[in-house]
């Protein structure tokens, strides 16, 4: 998941996380100072690619 938020967000997604019994592991990763650094990196989930699995059907 991808998010730009203040700090205090940030601190309360942390906190909701490490309180969901289901969440084995989360980290949260800093990929610039401003949004406008980190709009355009590029991803994909590969094992969430809707695409990909229809082509393999």
């Amino acid at each position: 998941m991808r998010f730009d938020s203040s700090g205090a967000v940030q601190q309360e997604v942390r906190r909701t996380l490490g309180l969901d019994p289901r969440m084995i592991r989360f980290s949260v990763v800093k990929m610039g100072e401003k949004l406008g650094e980190i709009k355009d990196v590029e991803g994909r989930i590969q094992w969430n690619d809707r695409q990909r699995l229809q082509d393999e059907i």
